[in-house]
């Protein structure tokens, strides 16, 4: 049975549509979805990286944000294909605030009981679980698995924070983006679907 890993965050929800507004009622600023093309919001809120944990705790962001109907139901298509899916994230912990069970909980609410890793370095734990298909929205996450496993199959989601900008900044702190060309960009996960059939 082949494995696919799963992000969880504007991959199987629209997470930022969510976190725009909260973060916007507690900062008093006004971004809006088109102003977000790279993935570090705490730079585009100016706020501290521990604020913006203390920001997602506080509105209890993990619990809210519901999943796309659409991607539940690819989820159990791929199940049907036999595949084994395991969902991965890399959301904030907390030591009095239970990020794994609030996320758990509201997979079971559509009716999902999958494994669920909260992990901060997704590739050191693909090679370890031998995962065949990754899919994330993050570049950085994308690059890192596919420089470090290369007979994983990478996908990343297209969004905007995933683009130009995105590869001149990790171009410019020395990352390895040589094997770019070897991640597949899909526009949903329905695009997987075609992919492995």
């Amino acid at each position: 049975m082949k494995k696919i890993w799963i992000d969880i965050d504007d991959v199987m929800n629209d997470f930022i549509s969510f976190i725009i507004d909260e973060l916007n009622f507690y900062t008093w600023k006004k971004i809006k979805n088109t102003d977000i093309d790279f993935w570090h919001l705490n730079q585009i809120w100016w706020v501290s990286f521990d604020e913006l944990k203390d920001i997602y705790k506080k509105s209890d962001i993990y619990s809210k944000v519901p999943l796309l109907q659409e991607n539940i139901d690819i989820i159990k298509r791929l199940e049907n294909k036999n595949y084994q899916i395991i969902f991965i994230t890399s959301r904030f912990l907390y030591h009095d605030y239970d990020t794994k069970n609030v996320t758990k909980m509201l997979f079971r609410k559509f009716w999902l009981d999958n494994d669920i890793y909260i992990w901060m370095n997704k590739s050191s734990v693909c090679k370890e679980l031998w995962i065949n298909i990754f899919i994330d929205d993050a570049l950085y996450n994308c690059l890192d698995v596919k420089n470090n496993n290369d007979n994983i199959d990478v996908f990343i989601l297209d969004k905007l924070w995933n683009w130009e900008k995105e590869l001149k900044r990790l171009e410019k702190e020395w990352f390895d983006v040589k094997n770019m060309d070897q991640i597949n960009r899909i526009y949903s996960l329905n695009d997987l679907l075609l992919w492995i059939n």
